[in-house]
């Protein structure tokens, strides 16, 4: 008996966590409605994230780039190469690692991987959820599933207060409790000279 209880809670686990991404999304968590794969490739400039160990000691000019790689079959997920460098204090950090579409109705849940075993490994699930791509300011936000994380993206390196005013409300309409976190980067063709909280960067800057 205790056995068939074992095997019951091991089947249950395994469900859990491969059940689809968008199954274990928080109900206020609101993907974008649908992405092409190639209006996310190309050079984004990074100008804003939630801070996390990987890019701890990234001073500035962080940018990443995607390169859409050609699909094997029509049942092949969209990959990209993922691309990522910053400008530490000593030295340029240089990553590459791949972008893998998981959820494919909307294509705007996706796990990153730096982990290449014998191939891309792809071991730590979904942690890239689109929240918003706007064609007319040249913008990208991600976030993940645990609310935590985020980036903003954009195709040039210039912020604007309506950017920044935006991205705090998309936030906080996605259930992030301190938008404020995310820490704005200089880069050296853009208007900011060292890094600053959003909301700060609002405080001086009125949209």
């Amino acid at each position: 008996m205790n056995y068939f209880k074992t095997l019951v809670c091991l089947v249950a686990l395994v469900a859990f966590y491969a059940s689809p991404a968008w199954a274990k999304l928080p109900p206020n968590l609101m993907p974008y409605a649908y992405m092409e794969p190639a209006e996310f490739e190309g050079t984004w400039y990074e100008l804003g994230l939630v801070p996390y160990f990987f890019e701890k000691k990234c001073e500035k000019n962080p940018i990443v780039k995607y390169t859409l790689l050609p699909k094997k079959n029509d049942r092949e997920r969209d990959t990209f190469i993922d691309y990522f460098e910053c400008d530490r204090r000593d030295k340029k950090q240089i990553n590459t690692g791949r972008l893998r579409v998981s959820e494919t109705q909307s294509n705007t849940i996706l796990s990153a991987t730096f982990l290449n075993l014998l191939g891309w490994r792809y071991w730590f699930g979904d942690n890239y959820i689109i929240l918003d791509i706007n064609e007319k300011e040249q913008t990208a936000v991600i976030g993940s599933p645990k609310q935590k994380l985020a980036w903003l993206f954009r195709r040039q390196p210039k912020l604007t207060p309506k950017i920044a005013h935006d991205t705090i409300a998309l936030l906080k309409r996605n259930g992030y409790q301190t938008p404020c976190s995310m820490v704005l980067m200089p880069h050296d063709k853009g208007e900011l000279s060292t890094k600053m909280s959003i909301c700060q960067f609002l405080e001086t800057n009125n949209p």
